[in-house]
């Protein structure tokens, strides 16, 4: 669920070919379960109010090795959450959301307090500081479950490190784009 929903806002920060609903909606398997991808397409749309790009007031444009690693993220997500659904069985019980969004709350008011920014960039770049906060705080999710449950779920070995992979490769794109908000260079040349 997380992956879906940081790849959501993923493509809506960037403006990007939304693969995963593409993906999903090719699979045969995933068809057969109705229920699943349908509570996780419903999702969609609660994760930020409005739309990024108006609320920021500029278009988030990257270039060299930062962009790059973004399309990569954009491309790894959709084949592991495809690969995902339609090896093991569906993670995403849809009375679970509640819960989920409980702890996606408590984990973002952690993450204020551990990935700060400078007063200037929080009073400059507000809705940046929270886009980037949101994001975050998905990919710790993952990172939790991956380490307390998804290892008991996904007996796929190559599935396991798969995630385990992209979560790692979501956590140094994040400490570049963090870099980035913070001074304004991403350090990933």
């Amino acid at each position: 669920m997380n992956l879906f929903e940081l790849n959501e806002m993923l493509i809506d920060y960037l403006r990007y070919e939304n693969r995963l609903a593409k993906a999903l909606q090719d699979d045969k398997l995933v068809q057969s379960n109705f229920k699943f991808r349908d509570s996780l397409l419903k999702n969609v749309g609660n994760i930020v109010e409005g739309d990024m790009w108006e609320d920021l007031g500029y278009d988030m444009v990257y270039a060299g090795k930062l962009k790059i690693k973004f399309e990569e993220i954009l491309a790894w997500i959709p084949r592991g959450v495809a690969r995902l659904i339609k090896y093991n069985k569906p993670f995403v019980d849809v009375k679970q959301l509640e819960i989920l969004e409980e702890k996606r709350v408590r984990v973002l008011e952690s993450l204020k307090m551990t990935v700060d920014f400078c007063d200037e960039v929080k009073e400059k770049e507000p809705v940046q500081v929270n886009i980037f906060r949101e994001m975050m705080s998905r990919i710790l999710m993952i990172r939790y479950e991956l380490k307390h449950s998804l290892e008991n779920e996904i007996k796929d070995k190559n599935d396991m490190r798969y995630l385990k992979t992209l979560v790692t490769k979501l956590e140094k794109l994040f400490g570049w784009q963090y870099n980035l908000i913070e001074t304004g260079d991403d350090g990933c040349e």
